[in-house]
């Protein structure tokens, strides 16, 4: 069902760093940004290499196993609009992993992109969509 014209529903691309807390610490401030996606209270915008970082992320760093990784990028697949970047960017040169998630919010026409990584956050805009930590998302979306 499509939002009545003027109630669009706010798009947004989650950094890798946002899934990985909302995952690990499902009662943290992170998993309410998550979970409003899950609301639906915001369009979640997702790439297949956001997909690949965050269960390489969890598999390496969190030790899950094999199932339980499907299990999370299953969900994540299911509630966001997937878009595949037709762009290459090279904007963060100290972390070109965050480029993908520029790629992402520019092709899937993102409102906003939240990031806990300084890399992006100094950036605060990146063509003309906003780039703001988790705890002002969780403000813009009414969440403590």
């Amino acid at each position: 069902m499509s939002p009545a014209p003027g109630n669009e529903v706010l798009s947004a691309v989650l950094d890798t760093n946002i899934y990985i807390a909302a995952f690990a610490h499902p009662k943290g401030r992170n998993a309410a940004v998550w979970n409003a996606a899950i609301d639906g209270r915001y369009q979640l915008v997702v790439s297949p290499a956001i997909i690949r970082e965050t269960a390489k992320v969890l598999r390496r760093d969190f030790a899950w196993r094999e199932d339980r990784v499907q299990m999370a990028i299953r969900v994540v697949a299911q509630t966001a609009r997937i878009i595949v970047p037709n762009i290459v960017l090279d904007v963060v040169a100290a972390d070109p992993d965050d480029n993908r998630i520029l790629e992402c919010a520019v092709d899937g026409r993102a409102d906003i992109i939240v990031s806990n990584d300084h890399h992006l956050l100094d950036l605060r805009m990146y063509a003309a969509i906003p780039i703001v930590a988790g705890v002002d998302f969780r403000r813009t979306l009414g969440l403590k």
